[in-house]
């Protein structure tokens, strides 16, 4: 293994006072975390990426582990020059190893994302890279299920641009069970992204997100709004919510946390019509109790929310007033919504990026900020009252499992990409659509493959079928069902250029029907 000569970060003593815990991490080098667990030793280990100079483009992915004091113990790169790989997100798994998924470059020049697992000694076990020649894909988020397999949220993952939320189910080993798209079945959404993942406690699976949808009956102007998906373990979906689409309610989410009795909080913001930090409520059914602002901003989001011991909520805002005064305040409200006590840490803070509860009823939360030109990582630790929390002098043991010292080194990416080609999706495949919005002339493309689904009298079969042939007629229908054209692709040719340049401004439905099957893609006319 090779050896981090100069990489290895010191903690800058300067900021360091006598009952204020407060770590700056990168002290010549731009970083930047996106998520900080606990571990089984008590210390932390925080995943992110080291970027380029002081851009926020990742040069190599990062993971390094501290004490409970904050005091770095040893970091790990991961990928090599060239790959340009992030860490998005980090979990602790049974067997006290880490789960990290992320995105890289290493096969092309477009985002995968990548999942890989860790021993305890801080050593890969197994990488994917889930390549998609000619696609944006991201890694975006990883938990671990109950039986030790883990789910992961990634975004683009595949070849059409509408299909932007999967989840993909890997086994212990790295092996894929299965991968499963959602947002795909309401002709209303669009641009849908899930920004967060995490296992709920009547067993299930909640993506937190955001999507834009019109105002109905009005479709020409869609509206960003909260949108949450929940989902079993194995994939299918209970229900999904697009938060206030009814009653105009426009905003976007960043992350939630769930009570033991189900009902779901998720932090983010309200426009209306500035943007202000938020709270959403929703019930386990998926249905709108309620939401409030927390602050009335000119400019504002609430961007981490974590559970104290006795139920209360903390959560990391940020906001600009009318006096273009800016406040970055961690807050504790109860579970009603009620004000409890606000901590503000100044002006200078870039964004809450994650935020924990430790063992001991402790807050740690994690933001990047510019300093020297470079981006450096903030870890702030309060008590639950908010205040700094004090050093501990009690000695602790760390990495304990593994039989030798833990260094600081390189972890590549020396894995054969598993092609998104392999990955066949649950139903139909769907239309791909360019460009997406359109003005003038719109390119449709056939799938490479259509897939039929038969019940026999102990298992079900599913058929791929990739050399259909004959006519394929084609249509295309507003969201009213009102049909605006029609023709027909000739046998033996996959796409046709369509004229749209006459359609009134809204979004659209293309039909065709191949071998009797009906496959559809939507597209949105400027």
């Amino acid at each position: 293994m090779k050896r981090l000569f100069g990489l290895i970060l010191m903690i800058l003593p300067s900021i360091v006072h006598a009952q204020e815990w407060i770590r700056i991490y990168g002290d010549n080098i731009s970083c930047i975390a996106y998520s900080v667990i606990e571990t089984y030793d008590k210390g932390y280990v925080y995943g992110g990426q080291i970027n380029d100079n002081s851009q926020t483009l990742p040069k190599f992915g990062w993971i390094f582990k501290t004490d409970i004091n904050g005091e770095m113990l040893w970091d790990k790169k991961i990928g090599e020059i060239g790959d340009v790989t992030g860490v998005r997100d980090i979990v602790q798994t049974n067997d006290n190893g880490i789960i990290l998924i992320g995105s890289t470059k290493k096969y092309d020049p477009w985002y995968d994302p990548f999942i890989m697992k860790l021993n305890a000694c801080g050593e890969k076990e197994w990488c994917k890279i889930l390549n998609s020649t000619y696609d944006m894909d991201y890694g975006v988020s990883v938990a671990e299920l109950p039986n030790g397999n883990y789910v992961c949220l990634v975004a683009y993952t595949g070849y059409d641009p509408e299909e932007r939320i999967w989840l993909i189910c890997l086994d212990k080993g790295g092996k894929i069970l299965w991968k499963k798209v959602y947002g795909v079945e309401d002709p209303y959404l669009n641009s849908e992204s899930g920004d967060d993942l995490m296992i709920t406690p009547d067993s299930g699976i909640l993506i937190t997100g955001e999507a834009y949808y019109p105002d109905l009956p009005d479709t020409l102007i869609n509206k960003t709004r909260s949108y949450l998906i929940k989902t079993d373990f194995d994939g299918d979906k209970e229900w999904s919510l697009v938060w206030g689409k009814d009653e105009q309610c426009y905003g976007w989410s960043y992350t939630s946390v769930v009570s033991n009795n189900g009902t779901i909080y998720t932090v983010g913001c309200h426009i209306n019509p500035g943007q202000y930090p938020s709270l959403y409520k929703t019930n386990r059914s998926g249905e709108e109790i309620n939401y409030f602002d927390i602050y009335s901003a000119t400019t504002g989001f609430s961007s981490t929310i974590s559970w104290f011991q006795d139920s209360t909520l903390v959560i990391g805002s940020g906001w600009i007033n009318s006096s273009q005064n800016i406040y970055y305040p961690i807050i504790k409200y109860d579970t009603c919504g009620n004000f409890i006590k606000m901590r503000d840490l100044g002006d200078s803070i870039y964004r809450y990026m994650n935020s924990i509860v430790t063992f001991d009823n402790k807050l740690l939360i994690t933001s990047p900020e510019v300093w020297d030109g470079n981006f450096d990582i903030y870890a702030f630790k309060f008590n639950s009252e908010l205040e700094y929390d004090s050093i501990y002098t009690q000695p602790f043991v760390y990495d304990s499992i593994c039989e030798y010292p833990i260094v600081s080194d390189t972890i590549s990416l020396d894995t054969l990409g598993v092609g998104m080609e392999e990955l066949k999706p649950e139903g139909s495949a769907k239309l791909t659509i360019i460009p997406n919005p359109a003005c003038d002339l719109i390119r449709v493309v056939l799938p490479e493959y259509i897939s039929s689904h038969s019940q026999k009298a102990i298992f079900n079969v599913t058929t791929w079928k990739y050399n259909y042939k004959g006519d394929v007629p084609l249509e295309i229908y507003d969201i009213y069902g009102r049909k605006w054209h029609s023709q027909v692709i000739p046998d033996g040719e996959k796409e046709a250029e369509i004229d749209v340049s006459a359609l009134p401004a809204g979004l659209y439905v293309v039909r065709v029907v191949i071998d009797g099957q009906e496959v559809s893609g939507k597209f949105v006319k400027e």
